[in-house]
């Protein structure tokens, strides 16, 4: 029997991102859009968490809209992977309209704490990186729920995931921040695990 190459099995991956995980694709798509289009349209300037403009002005959509404009190349690139592959598990199990919601309560849960926190107030917040840990939570828990189907295969995801709570702990990340990571976790996995609650009694 000849063993199928990781080559063939990526590739075949990439051609199936648009059917088994749709909303993280568009939400990828629209990053790249918004990051390249930036520089000629300064409207989009607008897209950023002010946390001054949402107290002051009531710029609410501030609260979601700072998710779809990454701040570097290296953070869209970095929250992409990690938005496709989340994804590629989460979506084909909620569904398109929930994963939606998914992305969208954890895009605004951390614009909300962000602005929440007074030590934020002097600074921009852009990119989606608590948009992927929030989703990144959610996930992990969707590892624990199907580990009789998968086993141990996700180990080298509890591993990242270990490391990542260990950055945000006892790295040199403000203390804000490290609020802001730890309600997100929650958020997560409180979230997906209604939707899924939900989705099961819808079906």
């Amino acid at each position: 029997m000849i063993r199928e190459g990781k080559g063939p099995r990526l590739v075949d991956r990439i051609r199936r991102l648009p059917r088994r995980a749709p909303i993280a694709l568009a939400y990828c798509f629209i990053s790249l859009s918004v990051f390249v289009s930036s520089p000629l349209v300064p409207a989009l300037s607008s897209l950023p968490l002010y946390p001054s403009l949402v107290h002051e002005d009531g710029h609410l959509w501030q609260l979601v809209s700072y998710a779809v404009y990454p701040g570097s190349l290296g953070n869209f690139l970095t929250v992409s992977l990690f938005m496709l592959w989340f994804g590629w598990h989460l979506e084909p199990e909620l569904g398109v309209g929930l994963t939606t919601l998914l992305y969208f309560v954890s895009a605004a849960t951390g614009g909300l704490s962000y602005i929440l926190l007074p030590s934020n107030q002097e600074f921009v917040l852009a990119g989606g990186v608590f948009v992927a840990s929030a989703t990144g939570a959610a996930f992990l828990a969707w590892t624990i729920l199907n580990f009789r189907t998968h086993g141990p295969r996700f180990t080298g995801a509890w591993l990242l995931a270990l490391c990542w709570v260990v950055l945000v702990v006892a790295g040199e990340m403000p203390l804000n921040l490290q609020l802001i990571h730890a309600i997100l976790w929650v958020a997560g996995v409180a979230t997906y695990l209604s939707l899924r609650v939900y989705r099961t009694r819808t079906q």
